[in-house]
């Protein structure tokens, strides 16, 4: 007895779906999208296999098209930073942008743009903010964007130098000096460039003095998991193990009053750990010592 066809086709369409094989479905349709050069976006919408396809509306039309705003902050900190280059390190600028409002898409990084001559001028032009989908639910986190400028060391060794910034405008200056194995950023006129730190990233503390290292590569750091003022005592630890203070060897800073359980030190005797991995290497009382390389 013969099967009708219509029948036929329904009992292998079910086969195939029992056995784990996919149904063919309809291609999603994607919408446009906008690109920057720091990224691209791309939104689309997938059809069901019982939808009919329909052509893909224009940018202007879609409203699931994701906008590329530029957005330039009211206010940005200004720091130094001090990564290893290699065998030797250099010296950046750091700019940074808190505080900016949450959506439910993402931020580029600030752009900053930099004239080195007699001084430094730098202009903060801002950054590209991809807003969220339409109807998204946005969590309440704080974004954050940042950027560095390099600063050539021989510049920097040659004499003090000026440093200008420029935020919508207005100028911002600051001195920076590089003696030795130190360099130091002072404010002097700073309304929406500030240097300094934050404790909370929408808290602005204001502008003070900024001091970086460019620590030698035979510098370590011991520090102990503990409260109370270790210093002296790391300073003993570290004679024990033939280790030297590195603010007496280097003519670094004397040790920070906000971190008594660190000490600075010269090891040349041993290998220092990977960075951002410490190593512990005694205990004083109970508190473990730890040495880490300092990045």
């Amino acid at each position: 007895m013969r099967r009708p066809i219509a029948a036929l086709a329904c009992a292998t369409l079910i086969s195939m779906v029992a056995c784990g094989s996919k149904v063919p479905r309809a291609a999603p349709l994607v919408a446009p999208s906008e690109s920057r050069p720091s990224e691209s976006v791309t939104a689309s919408t997938t059809t069901s296999a019982t939808e009919t396809p329909r052509p893909a509306p224009s940018p202007s039309a879609s409203p699931s098209s994701i906008p590329t705003r530029r957005h330039v902050p009211d206010e940005v900190l200004l720091g130094l930073r001090t990564p290893r280059n290699g065998s030797t390190r250099k010296l950046q600028l750091r700019f940074s942008a808190f505080g900016l409002p949450s959506t439910c898409g993402s931020v580029g990084p600030l752009e900053v743009s930099k004239r080195l001559k007699e001084d430094l001028q730098a202009t903060i032009q801002g950054f590209d903010r991809t807003e969220g989908k339409r109807g998204s639910v946005c969590g309440g986190a704080i974004q954050v964007t940042s950027s560095t400028i390099d600063i050539p060391l021989s510049w920097a060794r040659a004499k003090a130098r000026t440093i200008v910034v420029d935020l919508s405008g207005k100028k911002n200056t600051f001195q920076l000096t590089l003696e030795g194995y130190v360099a130091v950023l002072d404010p002097s006129r700073t309304p929406n460039v500030f240097s300094g730190r934050r404790d909370l990233p929408d808290r602005r503390v204001g502008s003070s003095q900024v001091t970086a290292i460019l620590y030698p590569q035979d510098v370590g750091r011991l520090y102990v998991a503990a409260s109370g003022d270790y210093v002296e005592r790391l300073r003993t630890f570290a004679g024990e193990q033939g280790w030297l203070d590195a603010r007496e060897t280097y003519g670094f800073p004397d040790a920070n009053p906000e971190k008594p359980t660190m000490l600075w030190v010269v090891v040349r005797n041993r290998e220092l750990p990977p960075p951002h991995r410490g190593e512990m290497v005694g205990k004083i009382g109970s508190a473990e010592v730890h040495l880490a390389c300092e990045e």
